[in-house]
């Protein structure tokens, strides 16, 4: 909407106080420019509460002032709080990260600086955030991903969890505490059975009694999307949960130690209480041997063959270097299920 109609609607709204709500929310939704939703708080009782739902209701914080201001109004204001559906935050500076694309050498020095409250005002922000249920949280490097600790009081039950922090307690508890989650993504996982105990880098952070060493069976029973760097999160987070997407990655290099783990692997993700669907196990060194056992296990096993419509990225190195445009027909007849074949990617090499 543009300013001339806006200031037309809210000179009609402040001369006649029996403005629909219909047409409250009209004006909102038509309503692009964060500075015209602003004013649009201060017309009437009616406008503030559809305003403040636009402004508020998917958030991203990237400049750390302004992420501060942000979480200090959220802190201090739970009616605002309340509002807030979707939260993205990123702990790194896109010009810095950008240049680090060319110039690896800067290493950890890229890493954006914190001041020292800027993890509690996260913390408190997000503890008043009692609705929410999409977040999404980026680090930019290791220093900044162990604060897992800062999701201890919240309360809000997710539907989609997107997080590059460390694999923690605080992290294994707040999972826990999880039921509607239906969308996992997590970028770090560690054998949690002889885990120390986790160390606090802020002051005022309140520790859990008795943190969790490992996720509860009954931690998200909804999950249906998972995608995690390891195969052994995959393994650990499958059994008995409806998972129907799953992306992951081998762990093993060598040849049969892969194997190994692939065999436990598709073991346990038969015990998902739903068929797959969406299959993508990328691998850190192709060959041709492995990608076809690979290949064939999976067309053997039940619960990767019964419904599944998409298997990428499959990288099947091929010998020679040119492929007839029908190679495909010379795959495994039992392949014919996959519809489409999704993502297949030729890797040549010398013959």
């Amino acid at each position: 909407m543009d300013s001339l109609n806006l200031m037309c609607s809210v000179g009609y709204a402040r001369r006649s106080m029996a403005m629909t709500l219909e047409m409250c929310h009209k004006v909102v939704s038509e309503t692009e420019s964060q500075g015209d939703l602003s004013r649009l708080c201060q017309v009437n009782q009616s406008f503030r509460v559809f305003a403040e739902r636009a402004l508020y209701g998917t958030l991203q914080m990237r400049d750390v002032p302004k992420t501060l201001l942000l979480c200090r109004t959220l802190s201090s204001t739970p009616r605002i709080s309340a509002f807030v559906d979707a939260l993205t935050l990123y702990t790194m500076d896109e010009e810095v990260t950008s240049a680090d694309s060319s110039n690896s050498e800067r290493g950890s020095d890229s890493a954006q600086e914190f001041p020292h409250n800027f993890w509690s005002c996260i913390a408190h922000a997000l503890e008043n955030m009692i609705n929410l249920r999409y977040l999404s949280i980026h680090v930019a490097d290791s220093a900044n991903a162990n604060v897992a600790w800062m999701l201890s009081k919240c309360t809000f039950q997710l539907r989609v969890f997107h997080c590059d922090l460390s694999w923690d307690s605080h992290l294994i508890s707040f999972l826990n505490r999880q039921t509607d989650l239906i969308d996992l993504y997590i970028l770090d996982y560690l054998d949690t059975k002889n885990l120390d105990a986790t160390t606090i880098t802020e002051k005022n952070a309140e520790s859990l009694p008795r943190l969790p060493h490992s996720l509860s069976s009954a931690a998200f029973p909804r999950l249906s999307t998972l995608e995690c760097t390891f195969a052994e999160a995959a393994m650990a987070i499958t059994p008995g949960r409806p998972l129907m997407c799953l992306k992951t990655c081998f762990s093993r290099t060598k040849l049969d130690e892969k194997r190994a783990e692939m065999t436990q692997f598709l073991t346990r993700i038969r015990r998902s209480t739903c068929p797959l669907r969406a299959l993508d196990i990328a691998d850190s060194r192709y060959t041709t041997v492995f990608s076809m056992e690979l290949l064939t296990s999976i067309v053997a096993s039940r619960v990767t063959s019964l419904e599944l419509r998409y298997l990428g990225t499959l990288v099947l190195p091929i010998s020679g270097r040119q492929v007839s445009g029908d190679c495909c027909y010379h795959l495994p007849k039992l392949l014919t299920w996959l519809t489409p074949w999704s993502h297949s990617v030729c890797n040549f090499m010398d013959s």
